[in-house]
């Protein structure tokens, strides 16, 4: 848990200097454009009412055990429980997007990933949803070149999946929740933080 406290302490820090540094910029000259880096954001993205919702909702998962005998269903109907997946490697990342509300919403996150995939191993990452049919499942994984598991009507157990957000986690051998995370629009930026830390946290020098 302490180790989820500081990686939520961290994103919030970079929270505040990224806000307090563009509330700068606007003041000291109104006619000078932002930095590219932060040309495009909005002025939504610093809504800290939003950021605590995203905050509290992450955190309430963490640390909660999963079922391991959770079972997925591949494009080619072939099934595979969570403890199989395990067996395969140590740790393993996990996205679900399955509580969206549009077909598009994930599609940046989904490939943000893809390259941190590349970097930890393919193995390593599961991409979580459910499908209306196996041909919406395969068209998917087609275009962007993974694997895809339908996970239907069941669920990780996790409270975040009564709330409206994709997320992200990872997990090992304990089956315990660990660093949750809510990718948003709002908040893309935190996302290359957030893997940054987890690479670094897991990965790193192995």
């Amino acid at each position: 848990m302490k180790k989820e406290l500081l990686l939520y302490r961290i994103l919030v820090l970079v929270l505040i200097t990224l806000n307090a540094f563009l509330l700068y910029k606007h003041t000291c000259n109104k006619d000078t454009r932002v930095d590219d880096a932060y040309a495009d954001v909005d002025r939504n993205t610093y809504d800290s009412t939003l950021f605590h919702d995203i905050y509290d909702a992450a955190m309430i998962s963490n640390g909660i055990k999963v079922d391991k005998n959770l079972t997925f269903i591949s494009s080619t109907d072939k099934k595979i429980t969570l403890n199989e997946i395990m067996k395969t490697t140590s740790l393993i990342l996990v996205f679900d997007f399955n509580h969206i509300n549009c077909k598009t919403c994930f599609e940046d996150e989904m490939l943000r990933i893809i390259d941190v995939s590349k970097e930890i191993g393919q193995n390593k990452v599961i991409f979580v949803s459910e499908f209306e049919n196996q041909r919406e499942q395969y068209v998917l994984e087609k275009k962007y070149g993974i694997k895809i598991l339908s996970i239907g009507n069941n669920q990780f157990g996790l409270p975040i999946e009564n709330e409206y957000y994709p997320f992200v986690f990872t997990i090992d051998s304990s089956f315990i929740a660990k660093d949750v995370y809510i990718p948003t629009k709002e908040f893309f930026s935190m996302g290359d933080i957030y893997y940054n830390i987890v690479y670094n946290k897991y990965f790193s020098g192995k």
